[in-house]
């Protein structure tokens, strides 16, 4: 068996070889590299079969089943007497008449218990988190999580926040 082991281990150290020398990147950083995509094709997977498993230990089919169920409702309640009506976490759009607002599970471990970690949610309005879903999808191929795709919407949208949150402070002081 350990010959086995060792004959791997020396095949994969050649190969990693053979990239390295195609790059001018050194061989740590190729192999961390495919690590993390390695990690972040696996962590998908087990992500989707984590939820489905928790959604049916309590109850329920599927994800949209859950977030119209009054667990779900208890559950919003409970994160919004917590911490107000704040802004949208990605424009900071303010909560104008007509703006749908959704809270939106960062992480999809947790989700379907109804005890979600405030900090899995986040409140966003319904162009936002659209926009965070179809960046998710899009990057699918490339091992991107919910988690991390809602991170990189929310950074890309810093200039907007920005603007939104001075004008909003420039408003206040002229009232």
């Amino acid at each position: 068996m350990s010959q086995i082991s060792g004959e791997l281990w020396s095949l994969a150290t050649a190969s990693a070889g053979g990239i390295s020398s195609l790059t001018t990147l050194p061989v740590w950083l190729v192999w961390t590299s495919a690590g993390l995509w390695l990690y972040g094709n696996f962590d998908r997977p087990v992500e989707f079969f984590v939820r489905r498993v928790r959604m049916r230990r309590h109850g329920f089919d599927g994800y949209s089943e859950y977030v119209r169920s009054t667990v779900w409702r208890q559950r919003a309640a409970r994160w919004y007497a917590a911490h107000g009506k704040p802004p949208c976490c990605v424009c900071a759009a303010g909560r104008e008449p007509g703006r749908i607002f959704h809270l939106h599970h960062v992480d999809r471990f947790r989700a379907g218990s109804g005890r979600e970690m405030d900090r899995d949610l986040v409140p966003v309005c319904d162009r936002c988190h659209t926009i965070v879903h179809k960046v998710e999808r899009r990057l699918y191929a490339l091992a991107f999580t919910l988690r991390a795709s809602t991170w990189a919407v929310r950074h890309l949208a810093l200039p907007v926040r920005v603007v939104r949150r001075l004008a909003n402070r420039a408003a206040g002081s002229r009232a």
